[in-house]
């Protein structure tokens, strides 16, 4: 029977076709170098020699193919990137219970299979004494379980998961040969220029972790997001589904669920075996960070809108900033884009689509446009839970896979966007108890910019790689009430702390001499005010023993702060001064502003600038910390926008939002 654990062992079994897509068996890694893997199958699977081969839908180079023993070699650009299966050192005994691992077709999908079967028979004739019938073994098998399409697959003595045999063809119903691994051995030696096998002793060039992301994608979401190395068993499930033959895929995934890295991971990887790869989304924003993701690698990056420009004029300059979610090319750039690419031979070996829920019907005409063949590689990421535009279209592709593990959000951010969204999966248990969920409420929107002033600046005291602002206020978002809001930067004292330090520092003295007095209340203000200045004046001025210092003072910043400079190193006299110092108006001049954060549309540069967008525009992108704010017509709750919102932030979310929103009542308690 077919074992219900069937994914270590299905990962094994490679899809063997011919050039009209028709099966033709299956195969395995034997060996593997630096661009190319070495595939074992039998040679009636490759046979006649004029047939053109395709693993895994890609062009595969013929290195043997047997006379006298039914084994083939075949070499592949490594897209897989899977371990060799490693050949047992010696054969098994009778009664030995193993795994036939392949592929067959019932005419409507292509499916791959492992069956349990067990070693009924040893066949001892050797191939290297050019016997008729190669060493071997006879299978005992369930009723009809092998299929035609098994031949060339792998036999797995699951005990130690080494190789003992090629399944080379079925006997009746329940009798199945399998070619000894010691004649695949024999096959394999005089390639040892190419091949590096397992048993020879020698050091074998291959990545230990198939899961391991591509060294570029590693080190540029690093650089951009924080150390990971290392796909989910959920994300390395799609990526190594080219190793089946599927070719065309579409992926779907909660907020969270990884589909972005995916989609970098998987377009970097076509691009490294030498497929012309185009990765496309349709927000320029979007397209900016995985253009810096593939950084290094040969994957073409654009936006849809960009992309079509690039077809229809190639000269011309495409402006992103500003960008809003409705922004679109035209049907006659739409129809010219779908001309040139019907005439153009430089198409695409491989395509992946980000975020494609954001797709019209009519742009997938476009797209599909852009394969070289109908063995290109086309896959497409998508949520329908993130559709925030109207008439989009579905991509022409029937095999879906879905991640099925949210890998961003944290704690209550997690429990915040699964009341929102109740079907939304698990997150990874390490991110269980660590996010974070602050509300701000307001009772009249013209309390916005406050509430968001104080959000921030909460925010920035958690000091978050990334922050952004978020906004449900409709586009362009310059328009937005928070659009150029500044904010004093908690990370830094400003000058109203700095001179009530050396105000505080006067009131041991004041108290001893009976000339207490309360320390002023200083405004927010970025300079001093005429208020501010008279407060302080009066404060110093019950110093009790008035006179002229005798050292002139003045201010002076070091690292961002402030001090007075020239003071006396004695602690009386330091009295003195200070007291004099601010008893004068003038103890104001050259007291600059500490410094500050200001909240400025996406895209923009600055020192100290918080990036602002509204939430249809920074669909698909994440940040550590969101400050969300909900514009009075866009009630947050179960709705599409509030779920792309919410699902932003990775650990630290702060909502503000009306006093009356249903958000504020949930319970977020992680357990």
């Amino acid at each position: 029977m077919t074992s219900e654990a069937t994914t270590d062992w299905l990962q094994r079994a490679l899809l063997i076709t011919g050039s009209q897509g028709k099966q033709l068996g299956s195969g395995f890694v034997v060996a593997r170098r630096e661009a190319t893997v070495v595939i074992a199958t039998c040679a009636h699977v490759v046979k006649p020699a004029d047939t053109a081969i395709y693993v895994g839908g890609i062009a595969a180079k013929v290195l043997f193919c047997g006379e006298h023993v039914d084994l083939a070699l075949l070499e592949v650009a490594d897209l897989a990137e899977l371990t060799p299966l490693p050949l047992a050192p010696k054969r098994v005994g009778i009664g030995c219970k193993v795994i036939v691992v392949g592929w067959r077709s019932d005419g409507v999908a292509t499916l791959c299979e492992e069956v349990h079967c067990q070693i009924e028979k040893q066949v001892k004739e050797s191939y290297q004494g050019h016997k008729e019938q190669p060493a071997g073994y006879r299978l005992k098998t369930p009723n009809d379980e092998i299929a035609l399409g098994y031949s060339g697959g792998p036999v797995i003595d699951p005990s130690t998961g080494q190789l003992i045999g090629v399944l080379e063809a079925r006997r009746g119903s329940t009798v199945a040969y399998a070619i000894a691994a010691e004649e695949l051995r024999a096959v394999i030696a005089p390639f040892g220029s190419i091949v590096n096998d397992h048993q020879s002793g020698n050091r074998v060039s291959l990545r230990q972790d198939p899961r391991a992301l591509s060294r570029n994608v590693a080190t540029n979401w690093t650089r951009l997001r924080g150390a990971i190395t290392r796909l989910t068993e959920d994300q390395y499930r799609v990526v190594a589904m080219t190793q089946h033959g599927q070719t065309r895929v579409l992926v779907t995934g909660c907020a969270g669920s990884g589909k972005t890295l995916v989609a970098v991971e998987k377009a970097c990887r076509f691009a490294h075996a030498g497929l012309r790869t185009l990765l496309i989304c349709h927000s320029p924003h979007l397209a900016a960070f995985l253009r810096e993701l593939v950084a290094g690698s040969a994957v073409e990056c654009f936006d849809f809108e960009h992309w079509i420009r690039t077809l229809v004029d190639p000269g011309s300059v495409v402006i992103s900033e500003g960008w809003m979610q409705y922004a679109e090319p035209t049907s006659d750039d739409l129809e010219l884009a779908q001309a040139k690419l019907a005439m153009s031979e430089a198409r695409y070996g491989a395509v992946v689509v980000d975020e494609g829920q954001d797709f019209r019907q009519s742009w997938w005409d476009v797209v599909t446009m852009a394969l070289s063949d109908e063995r290109s590689h086309f896959y497409v990421f998508m949520d329908d839970n993130q559709a925030l535009l109207p008439h989009r279209g579905r991509p022409p592709i029937a095999q879906q896979i879905r991640l099925s593990r949210n890998c961003r959000n944290a704690g209550q951010v997690f429990e915040l966007v699964r009341r929102i969204h109740p079907c939304a999966p698990l997150p990874e248990r390490q991110l269980t108890r660590r996010g974070i969920v602050e509300w701000f409420p307001i009772n009249d929107f013209s309390q916005a910019c406050a509430a968001v002033r104080l959000a921030v600046t909460e925010a920035l005291r958690h000091t978050p790689p990334s922050l952004v602002v978020l906004t449900t206020e409709p586009d362009p978002v310059s328009s937005s009430v928070v659009c150029g809001l500044e904010m004093a930067d908690p990370s830094h004292q400003g000058w109203q702390g700095v001179v009530l330090d050396y105000l505080t520092s006067l009131q041991p003295e004041l108290r001893r001499y009976k000339r207490p007095a309360e320390l002023p209340t200083l405004s927010d203000a970025r300079h001093p005010t005429q208020d501010d200045i008279w407060a302080v004046c009066s404060f110093a001025r019950r110093w009790p023993f008035p006179g002229r210092p005798d050292a002139k003072l003045s201010w002076r910043r070091r690292t961002d702060v402030f001090d007075l400079g020239g003071l006396a190193p004695e602690r009386g006299r330091r009295g003195a001064q200070i007291a004099e110092f601010f008893s004068m108006p003038v103890w104001a001049n050259g007291l600059g502003p500490s410094p500050s954060w200001r909240i400025a549309p996406g895209g923009s540069f600055g020192v100290q600038t918080i990036p602002l967008y509204t939430v249809a525009t920074f669909k698909g992108l994440e940040a550590d910390a969101v400050v969300l704010l909900e514009a009075p017509n866009a009630k947050l709750g179960r709705s599409s926008v509030s779920y792309v919102g919410v699902s932003r932030a990775r650990m630290l979310l702060h909502v503000v939002a009306d006093a009356t929103t249903e958000m504020l009542s949930w319970d977020l308690a992680t357990g």
